[in-house]
């Protein structure tokens, strides 16, 4: 069996039809972006709060979920990208540092040419390259990702392993509400623009 198991579905979807089977894959994969997402926002909000002493209204908090969205994306897309070299701890760390640094880089320039704005400025700390990374805060994310990988991400499939239907349910019922605020959202981004 592949170390990736749970997308195959044999793990997660253990002795049920293929439908079902890949009806929890997806679910899960929705978990994970919502973890991701929700850990992200705590991460930053507190990162923003104990350096400049204010909450800031980040990501779909207007919308009553406490997420942001872009680091359940990336969040879900690491994981599963670094999953097959989990037996090897030193390509995990430059892996995650090398994927994060350009997830960062390549959103903050599309923020900056696509919406006309500057989302996060790193120019005050030592090595950023255009106020849109920073060494050391690829370097954190580095360690933060490494963490995920091999603490998180074991505890959210065991956890989810467990779950049942109603917590399928609840699981996709926040997606639909996440696909509303994505979708208001981006109207309101066009709109301003």
């Amino acid at each position: 069996m592949r170390e990736d198991h749970y997308y195959e579905g044999d793990a997660i979807g253990a002795n049920t039809s293929v439908l079902s089977s890949r009806f929890r894959i997806v679910t899960y994969m929705i978990f994970q972006y919502l973890v991701y997402g929700a850990i992200g926002w705590i991460v930053e909000t507190s990162y923003i709060y104990v350096v400049y002493d204010h909450f800031s209204r980040r990501g779909l908090i207007s919308h009553g979920l406490p997420m942001i969205p872009l680091f359940g994306y990336g969040g879900l897309l690491i994981v599963t990208l670094l999953k097959r070299w989990k037996h090897k701890p030193a390509i995990i760390y430059f892996f995650s540092v090398f994927l994060a640094t350009s997830i960062e880089f390549l959103t903050g320039l599309s923020n900056l040419y696509l919406l006309n704005r500057q989302t996060w400025n790193y120019n005050r700390i030592p090595l950023s390259y255009k106020g849109f990374v920073a060494l050391p805060v690829s370097l954190a994310w580095g360690l933060l990702i490494t963490l995920i990988v091999y603490i998180l991400e074991p505890a959210l499939e065991k956890a989810f392993k467990k779950s049942g239907p109603i917590m399928a349910g609840i699981i996709w019922a926040i997606s639909f509400a996440c696909i509303y605020c994505h979708f208001t959202d981006f109207l309101t981004l066009i709109h301003l623009n």
